[in-house]
This record gives C-alpha cells, sequence and structure tokens, in this order.
C-alpha cells in the first residue's frame, strides 16, 4: 500500500500538534472545563501580547527586529 506525502506530512503535523498541546504545567492536573479555562488564560496572558507585536511588525511595519526576535524567543519558551 502507498501512502502519499500529504497524508504522512498530515500525520506528522497532527503528532506535533498533540505533543505540543500536552505542555501545559497545572494545565496537565486540571480536567474538563478547568483545563480549557488554564489553556484559555494561558493563551491570553502569556502568548497573546507577543504574539500581537510580531504580527503589527509584519502586517504593519510598527516596532524593530530586535522586539520580534526578542517575543518570538518569549513565544518559545513559554510553550515548551
Amino acid at each position: 500500500m502507498r501512502i502519499s506525502i500529504t497524508n504522512v506530512c498530515t500525520a506528522l503535523a497532527l503528532c506535533a500538534i498533540a505533543l505540543g498541546s500536552t505542555n501545559g504545567g497545572a494545565v496537565l492536573a486540571a480536567s474538563g472545563k478547568e483545563a480549557i479555562d488554564e489553556r484559555v488564560a494561558f493563551m491570553r496572558n502569556d502568548i497573546l501580547k507577543p504574539y500581537l507585536a510580531i504580527k503589527k511588525f509584519a502586517k504593519e511595519d510598527l516596532g524593530t527586529a530586535a522586539e520580534v526576535e526578542k517575543y518570538a524567543n518569549l513565544i518559545g519558551a513559554k510553550v515548551k
């Protein structure tokens, strides 16, 4: 049976998403609604501000490349 490259890439992407979503610290101990609330709070408090700064640089050319690098590193450190 031949597996298409698209199917393999899709499977790898889903695995990466699944592995990335398991890193949540306190979220791992919570369940159900608590887990959802913790994830939303994490995304709002720790990811949104750096993401918006990077987006403004990309779309509106506001800020500096050094700020983008700083925020990208911050996001990378938070999701590990």
